[in-house]
């Protein structure tokens, strides 16, 4: 849980689509945030598939409003390398902002021009800084089986149903507690955040949370160093001019 940043880290299971001309097998996972203060990172997270001839469908919203996807094709000519992730084995895209819902689905007309040693394609949401595409991710199960079947991802996180202007009307609810703290408007979806003001650190969300010394404090510093720069420079000049 990152406080400063209103950012939680969760994992969630892998969606999965096995091609078998005799039993074919899918999962699709889905996740349903609405009504609680979370929604999907729109900065930190990426919407990723890996596999060969493979379509998968990324619904974020119930009534299907939005929709995006990632395609990953390949074959035995395709040449493959670690952290590449551009559509040859490994595919990645962004989301919008505010999601609170998504459904991950495979196409019906994907996964069909397979490989026996690349039987499976993977779908997931995951957090980008985390997930580094490997060759040996098309190895069969190899990917899901190393992950235990789930993989991060980056929730965002705010308080209440309005902006800061307005939460500070109520001083019962307002959320900034501290005297040295500040109230930042959400950046995806609604709500705010707090901080501690600049020269302070600690929790802004409890009386005298926010601890440090003020900025006007810090600014003297320098000063408080200037006579001895200037000592030191005469000194050095003298000491030069006499050579």
């Amino acid at each position: 849980m990152d406080v400063l940043n209103g950012q939680a880290r969760v994992y969630k299971r892998i969606s999965w689509d096995c091609h078998d001309p005799i039993a074919p097998s899918k999962e699709s996972i889905a996740m349903d945030l609405t009504g609680s203060p979370f929604t999907f990172s729109d900065t930190r997270n990426k919407f990723t598939a890996i596999g060969c001839d493979t379509i998968a469908l990324f619904v974020g919203s119930t009534d299907q409003s939005y929709s995006t996807g990632c395609v990953s094709i390949c074959n035995d000519n395709t040449t493959f390398s670690n952290g590449s992730c551009f559509g040859a084995g490994c595919c990645q895209t962004s989301i919008l902002p505010g999601l609170q819902f998504f459904n991950i689905t495979f196409s019906s007309t994907g996964h069909k021009d397979i490989s026996w040693d690349n039987p499976c394609s993977f779908a997931f949401l995951v957090d980008g800084s985390w997930y580094s595409f490997r060759t040996t991710d098309l190895n069969e199960t190899d990917f899901y089986d190393r992950n235990d079947g789930r993989v991060p991802m980056v929730l965002d996180w705010s308080i209440g149903d309005v902006g800061c202007e307005e939460a500070r009307q109520n001083s019962t609810s307002y959320a900034c507690r501290s005297n040295n703290s500040r109230c930042l408007n959400a950046t995806n979806g609604i709500g705010y955040l707090c901080n501690c003001s600049s020269g302070y650190q600690g929790n802004p969300y409890v009386e005298g949370g926010c601890e440090g010394l003020p900025l006007s404090s810090l600014t003297m510093q320098p000063m408080c160093f200037f006579p001895f720069a200037w000592l030191l420079t005469s000194a050095l000049r003298i000491r030069f001019n006499r050579l």
